[in-house]
């Protein structure tokens, strides 16, 4: 898939939100074609974050994308 993470692949079987949830939570989000490119689609992978909306981020014990740098 699109998520090159550690926690992602640890994950694939967890019981909150497997890998495959993952994908289809993301295939959901933009129309099964995401623009890893635009940080308001993945903000998390860009440094530059201006004209993006506040937001708050949250993090839980089992988290697929725990490993993002």
């Amino acid at each position: 898939m699109y998520l090159n993470l550690d926690s992602y692949r640890e994950g694939t079987d967890a019981p909150a939100m497997t890998s495959q949830d993952v994908e289809d939570f993301i295939s959901l989000w933009c129309g099964g074609k995401p623009d890893w490119e635009d940080p308001a689609f993945a903000p998390i992978l860009h440094t530059d974050l201006v004209g993006l909306p506040p937001c708050i981020a949250l993090a839980s014990a089992v988290d697929p994308f725990a490993t993002i740098p």
